[in-house]
C-alpha cells in the first residue's frame, strides 16, 4: 500500500502543479467588460486628442506655406515691377536720344541750307 499512495502522491503533485505553473490555481473574480470598455474610450480619447494635434500641425504647416507663396509672390511681382520701370526708363532714354538726334539732324539740315543759300545768293 505504501507504493500505491506514493504513485497517487506524484499524480497528484504533478497534476496541480502543472495547472499553478498554467495559472489555473487561483481563480481571479471577472472584473466584467466595464473596464475593457473604459480603456478603450480612454485609449480612443488619447487618440483623437493626438490626431487633433495633428491636424493643428498641418494646419499650420499649410498656413506657413501659403505666407510663404504669398511672400515669393510678392517679391516676384515686386521684381517685375521694378524690372517694368528700368525697361521704361531705358525706352524713354531712347527715345529722348532720337528726338535728340532728329534734332541735331534738323539744325545741321538748316545749317546747311542757310551754308547753300549764302553760296547761291
Amino acid at each position: 500500500m505504501s507504493h500505491f499512495s506514493v504513485r497517487h502522491f506524484f499524480t497528484y503533485f504533478f497534476f496541480f502543479f502543472f495547472q499553478a505553473e498554467d495559472g489555473i490555481r487561483d481563480a481571479q473574480e471577472s472584473r466584467g467588460l466595464g473596464d475593457v470598455y473604459k480603456r478603450q474610450e480612454a485609449e480612443e480619447e488619447e487618440e483623437a486628442v493626438v490626431a487633433e494635434e495633428a491636424e493643428e500641425e498641418t494646419v499650420e504647416e499649410a498656413m506657413e506655406a501659403e505666407e510663404e507663396t504669398v511672400e515669393a509672390d510678392d517679391e516676384a511681382e515686386g521684381e517685375a515691377v521694378v524690372a517694368e520701370e528700368a525697361e521704361e526708363e531705358a525706352v524713354e532714354e531712347e527715345a529722348v536720344e532720337a528726338v535728340e538726334a532728329v534734332e541735331e539732324v534738323l539744325m545741321d539740315s538748316t545749317t546747311t541750307d542757310e551754308y547753300s543759300s549764302s553760296l547761291v545768293g
